[in-house]
């Protein structure tokens, strides 16, 4: 996502207090660059629908060097996200889909399989949507510590639909018993509620934890355009992870529903 870091004394008092907490930084946003700046033109098909899949060197978020071999469905018609060194090259290369059509409101689910509580400190899993520019229209579930051991590892945020409102984000930690987890957000004109759920499921039951970001004035601070659904995993400012691994997480299934 065309993303910054969120401020450091909002991610540091998260984690000494560890605990969920809502911040309101003043950095912009971390949202990926626009498909259109990547060379390349591959798509996937996933999920019923076709997905344009990043490529190039240098872009953002991070920046990253973007691979599409690092992205691939398999014959059960799971995605597979994968950071890997190229042998070649040296270079750690990151990996990012967008969905083809632009989705509105209504309610984004993404049934994940991977320890998305145990990832490096310098991997980042985002599901998220974004249309910009840059700081505003989007709106993101992650799990990473960008960069920062202590930091909290998983995080909700919107940024507003208007230039020059801050972004809001609910940080909290996640610790799983197993790696089937359901991610899901709706988003509607005047809020957004979150979920992370434990196993993959289309109730509410096995909630691990919810946010609903509702502002008196949401038709700044909530998106109000249709924006591309998106996901990627990647690495905080390009940095190679600590422990020197490749790193592969799995999406069974995205589910949109409009409201």
């Amino acid at each position: 996502m065309r993303r910054s870091l969120l401020t450091t004394q909002a991610a540091l008092a998260c984690a000494v207090l560890a605990a969920c907490s809502d911040i309101t930084p003043t950095a912009p946003s971390r949202a990926s660059d626009d498909p259109a700046r990547s060379t390349g033109t591959t798509t996937i098909t996933w999920s019923g629908r076709t997905w344009n899949v990043k490529s190039g060197e240098g872009l953002g978020p991070g920046p990253n060097n973007w691979s599409a071999a690092n992205v691939w469905v398999d014959a059960s018609g799971y995605l597979h996200l994968r950071i890997s060194r190229d042998a070649a090259t040296g270079k750690w290369q990151s990996a990012e889909i967008s969905s083809a059509q632009n989705l509105g409101f209504g309610t984004y689910q993404f049934w994940v399989d991977g320890r998305i509580d145990q990832l490096d400190p310098n991997v980042i899993l985002g599901l998220f949507g974004y249309a910009g520019p840059d700081g505003t229209n989007e709106i993101d579930i992650e799990f990473g510590r960008f960069g920062n051991p202590s930091r909290a590892n998983s995080t909700f945020s919107v940024y507003p639909g208007v230039a020059g409102y801050p972004e809001t984000s609910h940080l909290f930690p996640l610790a799983l018993e197993g790696s089937f987890t359901t991610q899901r957000y709706r988003w509607l004109s005047g809020s957004v509620h979150f979920q992370t759920l434990g196993g993959h499921r289309s109730d509410n039951l096995n909630q691990i934890q919810s946010w609903t970001f509702a502002p008196s004035d949401p038709l700044q601070r909530v998106p109000q355009q249709a924006m591309p659904a998106r996901i990627n995993l990647w690495l905080f400012g390009g940095q190679a992870p600590t422990n020197g691994q490749q790193v592969e997480i799995v999406i069974r299934k995205f589910t949109f529903t409009p409201a």
